[in-house]
């Protein structure tokens, strides 16, 4: 049997993952990261976090997600905001050699893409075709074509939330004004609903200092009008985002991760209800249906399996 190991390392734990080549997942653990944040003591408590989870079980290769600006292609973690002495880290060359196996390098939002590919939502159908899209504080993505993630020529592909939505619309946190993010992430619509208030419109919303997406999800339930129409405004947004991916990569399945997928069948009924109606109509042949789109199902732990994931993918193996 042919394992795989993918490790989610974050500036409070390290989360990993043992996981086959048919995405089972055979062990998963956390453990803190620790105080001692430099590299030498991190990549100590990887390689200790790896042998806990393995075991006496073999390994083929490692996958590792690590935060801050890194190198995908050699290995080596540049700069890192939660690890701040570092400089230039050969991670996946230290972890290599650690641990006898090769290991490579991801960012948190395509391994969530292609774990998502390997061993969740995409899995069930054999989908070769799968695009993310995270629904957090901001909004990524990941593209999965053919089974193979998608990075681009700068390793920028699937800046899914950087997308322009509206021309000189509403100020993204990236100095660009438009973007997606600027409207369908969670603070996104809390800051929605501030500027619809800010008009004069009447709601319960108004109570509130600050107004978090959760806060206008509940008063929508509730049925308070511009609660209802702030929510639905942010899925017709998601949606339109959905139906320019997928003119683009004509993807089988698009799913949707982060903290906004908390609301179920909240968001999810809304955004399909928009794809749905703003689908082909003439243009393209019968066979070309909308893509499902799907909530992510890997939860806590699809950081490391998607690792594993892509240790699998990156070392020449194939689902």
């Amino acid at each position: 049997m042919q394992n795989y190991l993918g490790i989610d390392l974050g500036g409070t734990n390290i989360k990993t993952a043992l996981v086959t080549a048919q995405g089972r997942v055979l062990a998963a653990r956390s453990r803190p990261t620790g105080d001692d944040l430099s590299a030498r003591a991190v990549i100590a408590n990887i390689v200790a976090a790896a042998h806990e989870t393995l075991g006496n079980r073999p390994v083929q290769a490692v996958g590792i997600i690590s935060p801050g600006q890194a190198d995908f292609r050699t290995g080596v973690v540049k700069r890192a905001s939660n690890f701040p002495a570092w400089r230039d880290v050969p991670l996946t060359r230290e972890v290599t050699r650690a641990i006898g196996a090769p290991a490579f390098l991801e960012n948190d939002a395509n391994a969530a893409a292609f774990g998502e590919y390997f061993a969740g939502a995409g899995k069930r159908k054999n989908v070769e075709t799968l695009i993310m899209i995270t629904l957090g504080t901001g909004v990524g993505g990941g593209i999965v074509i053919n089974g193979q993630l998608l990075h681009g020529k700068h390793a920028f592909a699937a800046e899914v939330g950087h997308m322009l939505l509206v021309p000189d619309g509403r100020a993204c946190p990236c100095g660009q004004r438009g973007c997606v993010e600027a409207y369908c992430s969670a603070n996104a619509i809390g800051a929605r609903a501030m500027e619809m208030l800010a008009t004069g419109v009447d709601s319960k919303l108004g109570k509130l200092a600050k107004i978090t997406s959760a806060d206008v999800l509940a008063a929508a339930t509730r049925g308070d009008a511009l609660a209802k129409r702030v929510w639905d405004d942010a899925c017709r947004d998601i949606a339109i985002t959905c139906l320019n991916v997928a003119r683009v990569f004509d993807p089988e399945v698009i799913v949707l991760g982060g903290g906004l997928t908390q609301a179920g069948a909240k968001l999810l009924g809304p955004v399909q209800g928009h794809l749905k109606k703003l689908w082909w109509k003439v243009t393209a042949p019968p066979s070309a249906k909308a893509p499902l789109v799907r909530l992510a199902t890997l939860g806590n732990n699809a950081g490391a399996i998607g690792a594993a994931g892509v240790a699998m993918s990156r070392s020449g193996a194939h689902r």
